[in-house]
């Protein structure tokens, strides 16, 4: 009986322990250059333009530009989104020519703090399960790159947590204002703290009177 009760409540913590839609209260980087309403937020030149007349030949400021909210957890702060993401740029390994590491979409959940006020940042941010990481293959060729992934990323610890939707263009070694991108990021879910805490409590007030069963038989 006591199996099948830590089983149902094992199921609504994983059950409830996101949010879709989720209602966020966002805080822009220094350098601006996006917006940010509901669970979505643009960055880039069009968030400037509005996407007209975007092409290779178009300019940006040197920057890091985007938006960024706090979660706080109990346990795993896991966020997923889906993108729309657009450069002429790139972000890739210099092997000479047109490639090297310029234009980066960044998102990131951190607890040190937001992606743009971390300090010692250098090209290339390098990918894993708290960073996602895209950028152009090549640079100046004025072909077009498109991407629209479904991601994670994901920190594991109790405490508060900085998630960050960026394009960074000023990360040395390699900047430039030249060969535009923008694109927008739209959070799909993000945990539910209130629910982690109530569920993981009333978890480990069953495990206690187990034990405390146990111990008085």
């Amino acid at each position: 009986m006591l199996k099948n009760a830590i089983t149902a409540v094992v199921g609504l913590f994983l059950a409830a322990s996101v949010t879709q839609a989720p209602a966020i209260v966002w805080e822009l980087s220094q350098d601006a250059n996006a917006t940010a309403v509901s669970n979505t937020t643009t960055t880039g030149v069009d968030a400037l333009d509005g996407g007209l007349f975007v092409d290779a030949t178009s300019q940006q400021a040197i920057g890091i530009f985007g938006a960024g909210f706090t979660i706080g957890t109990a346990g795993v702060a896991s966020v997923s989104f889906d993108a729309d993401l657009t450069t002429w740029d790139s972000y890739s390994a210099s092997t000479g020519g047109s490639t090297g590491y310029w234009d980066g979409f960044i998102v990131m959940i951190s607890q040190e703090g937001y992606y743009w006020d971390l300090a010692g940042l250098s090209d290339p941010i390098a990918a894993n399960d708290s960073t996602f990481v895209w950028g152009g293959d090549t640079y100046g060729d004025a072909v077009e790159n498109y991407w629209s992934p479904e991601e994670t990323v994901t920190g594991v610890g109790a405490g508060t947590w900085y998630v960050s939707f960026v394009l960074d263009t000023a990360t040395l070694p390699n900047s430039d204002h030249s060969y535009a991108s923008y694109g927008s990021f739209h959070v799909t879910s993000v945990p539910e703290p209130g629910t982690l805490l109530l569920l993981g409590g009333g978890l480990l007030g069953l495990t206690f009177t187990a034990r405390r069963k146990r111990k008085i038989s």
